[in-house]
């Protein structure tokens, strides 16, 4: 039978918490910080045995540090069941948790070897010649892996995705690659015209070329290749 548990917080608590949640770095829980944008919108869906929050307009910022490389998302929404609940990050499935203390029921990304990136790293040198642009697909290439390693601990199977859904990871990964990189210090244009130019014509036919070939790589796996 299933048990909940009930958690009882000071006010003070509560209040430092949310200091640090409107607070530049955030508030740091398990694997990643998330920082709430000033004003706060939000929709509170209640039923008798579930509460889910929905941001509006500005979205929470989550961010990591503790991968390969930093990681920069939204929040949509928190679902608190009666066991247990899970974060609506923008671009992934759910990423689920438990009403537990122990930081590894968090399961945002894996440090666990995924698929071998060797030929794709041998298809980005030889379609790409240039350093800058060899620089950008590299880190669209890092990026995409760390995406698949965040659905793939959260319960996607890239080896039974049918049409609809190779669509919609697709979506998710190019836009959760491309915006990243947008936001990284290592993609730094020297003017603004380069800087036009990077942004919608450069920038988004790497990020699809490799997205492309990442995706096919590995809807083409068996699913042992992820853990």
């Amino acid at each position: 039978m299933a048990t909940t548990k009930e958690i009882t917080m000071n006010i003070s608590d509560i209040k430092t918490i949310i200091d640090k949640a409107f607070s530049k770095s955030g508030y740091e829980i398990s694997k990643f910080s998330i920082a709430l944008p000033t004003p706060l919108s939000i929709e509170i869906e209640q039923s008798s045995d579930s509460t889910k929050v929905v941001f509006k307009n500005q979205l929470p910022v989550v961010k990591t540090r503790k991968l390969f490389i930093p990681i920069t998302t939204q929040l949509e929404s928190i679902f608190f069941g009666k066991d247990s609940g899970h974060f609506k990050l923008k671009h992934f499935p759910n990423l689920k948790f438990n009403y537990s203390d122990k930081e590894e029921e968090m399961r945002f990304g894996s440090s666990s070897p995924s698929i071998n990136l060797d030929k794709l790293e041998k298809e980005i040198n030889a379609q790409y010649s240039d350093e800058k642009r060899k620089k950008i697909a590299q880190l669209s290439l890092e990026y995409a892996n760390e995406w698949a390693n965040i659905s793939s601990s959260n319960g996607v199977n890239f080896s039974t995705c049918g049409s609809e859904n190779k669509k919609r990871l697709h979506s998710d990964c190019y836009n959760f690659v491309y915006s990243n990189i947008v936001n990284s210090k290592k993609v730094n244009p020297t003017s603004a015209a380069l800087s036009f130019v990077l942004l919608y014509f450069i920038l988004p036919a790497i990020v699809n070329w490799v997205v492309k070939r990442f995706l096919n790589n590995l809807f083409n796996k068996p699913s042992m290749y992820f853990v």
